[in-house]
C-alpha cells in the first residue's frame, strides 16, 4: 500500500477518486459542524464558516476567527462567497438528505 505523502501526483487529465466523506469534511461548518450554507469568509485568513454561524459569532462579542482566532473586527471582516456555495451544491446536490442520513448515524 502507498501511503498518500508517497503517491505519485495524477496528470491533469486523469480522474482521482475521493470520498464523499473525505469531501464532507473540507466543506464542513466548523461551528455547526453541518455542511457549509451562504458561506462567509474571513478576510483576514480566508476561513469559511455558514454565514449565519460566523454572523451570530461575531453579534455575541466573538471578534475572532473560530478556527485560528485571527481578528476580525466586525461583520465587514466577512465577505460572502458565492462560487463557493456553488461548488457546494455542485458536489452535494441533495445537501439536506444527506445530512439527515449524517445525523442519524
Amino acid at each position: 500500500m502507498v501511503s498518500a505523502s508517497k503517491r505519485p501526483i495524477p496528470e491533469p487529465q486523469e480522474m482521482v477518486a475521493i470520498s464523499l466523506i473525505d469531501i464532507r469534511k473540507e466543506l464542513q461548518c466548523p461551528i455547526c459542524l453541518g455542511i457549509i450554507r451562504r458561506t462567509r469568509t474571513v478576510m483576514e485568513c480566508l476561513h469559511r464558516f455558514c454565514g449565519d454561524c460566523i454572523d451570530k459569532a461575531i453579534r455575541l462579542g466573538n471578534n475572532e476567527c473560530p478556527s485560528c482566532r485571527a481578528h476580525c473586527a466586525s461583520r465587514r471582516s466577512l465577505r460572502a462567497d458565492p462560487r463557493f456555495d456553488a461548488l457546494v451544491a455542485a458536489v452535494f446536490p441533495n445537501r439536506d438528505r444527506i445530512e439527515k442520513e449524517v445525523n442519524r448515524i
